[in-house]
């Protein structure tokens, strides 16, 4: 009796010494790097080339500067979270995509651009006349995408700003690569670029973009153009509804997330918590997979759904804040969105 008692106490023991086990920061940081950043950033360089390759010939080809757009639009949804590192040198994430512009800024900017005739300088000057949000303007308004095509100006400033991207998008591949080796360096949490105290610190990084992608959908993308009821809707709040790819942009998100959170679950210690998160980003991925905003937005009886969308949202932010951070022992007195 005392041998089984005795037994049942190790055993008990020792799942307990496992459930709380010390995070492998430095694994979770490196699988998170192989898996999930390295690949996206070489998929937001492809894109973002063969958008500026699009617009080289001419600004006629509007079926195929669009779609160029929309590649390089998505794979910028898909490292949209990964708010630190070189992505923030020379303000490189604002200057890709400026949302959301509360004062109107872009098409006011615009206009004026336009009727300056002078190209901008896309490194010091107006993060509104550059980026995502400027060009779907251009090329996905009605008045705008026809004054395109007649305009010798306007398509110069398209071929300047796409291969801006271009540029911006190799840089920030090169820097985590072998270009200043940001990728080494973070998972090794020391080097020239770095600036962490250990590699706990990497893996808070890691842990706050994970965080601010759900935040990202849940708090701006979803709810700033659902309003509180159906009649404080506002559609033209999306992120992209002039091209229609609200929708699309936040699946990206999504999807992202649910790439991160698999690159770092294996190393979660609570086994239990990483299945059932997973099983919530598979969900949400799921859901979100065809989702046109634009279209339940305008249909009162897709009401319901969306608004159970945003709840499963809000629960897994919650859920990474108030369980997945102290299983990984990673502080929470941060808005992931701010990049505290």
């Amino acid at each position: 009796m005392r041998k089984m008692l005795f037994a049942l106490l190790l055993a008990s023991l020792c799942y307990t010494q496992a459930v709380h086990a010390a995070p492998d920061y430095r694994a979770i940081n490196s699988d998170a790097v192989q898996a999930h950043i390295l690949p996206r950033l070489a998929k937001l360089q492809s894109a973002t080339r063969a958008f500026a390759d699009a617009a080289k010939p001419g600004c006629g080809e509007r079926e195929a500067l669009r779609r160029g757009w929309q590649q390089a639009m998505l794979a910028w949804q898909g490292v949209q979270h990964l708010r630190f590192g070189p992505v923030l040198l020379f303000n490189r994430y604002q200057r890709f995509a400026y949302w959301p512009d509360p004062r109107n800024s872009i098409p006011r900017q615009m206009n004026e651009l336009f009727a300056s005739g002078k190209l901008p300088d896309f490194h010091a000057g107006s993060i509104a006349v550059q980026g995502m949000g400027a060009l779907e303007r251009v090329l996905f308004d009605g008045k705008e995408t026809a004054k395109l095509e007649d305009d010798a100006f306007r398509c110069q400033w398209l071929q300047a700003a796409t291969e801006n991207l271009a540029g911006m998008a190799k840089d920030i591949n090169d820097d985590w690569g072998k270009g200043r080796n940001y990728a080494q360096q973070f998972v090794a949490a020391k080097g020239d670029l770095v600036v962490y105290a250990g590699p706990e610190e990497a893996t808070l990084d890691l842990f706050k973009a994970l965080h601010a992608a759900v935040e990202l959908v849940a708090d701006h993308k979803l709810n700033r153009p659902m309003g509180k009821s159906l009649r404080e809707q506002k559609p033209m709040a999306a992120e992209y509804w002039r091209s229609g790819m609200s929708g699309a942009a936040i699946a990206a998100n999504i999807a992202a997330a649910r790439e991160l959170f698999a690159a770092m679950a294996a190393k979660v210690p609570d086994r239990a918590l990483a299945a059932d998160l997973s099983k919530r980003f598979d969900d949400l991925a799921s859901r979100t997979a065809a989702l046109h905003l634009e279209d339940a937005l305008a249909d009162p009886s897709a009401r319901p759904g969306l608004e159970k969308l945003r709840a499963d949202l809000l629960a897994v932010k919650s859920m990474l804040a108030e369980k997945l951070a102290p299983t990984l022992e990673i502080p929470v007195g941060f808005n992931a969105l701010d990049g505290d």
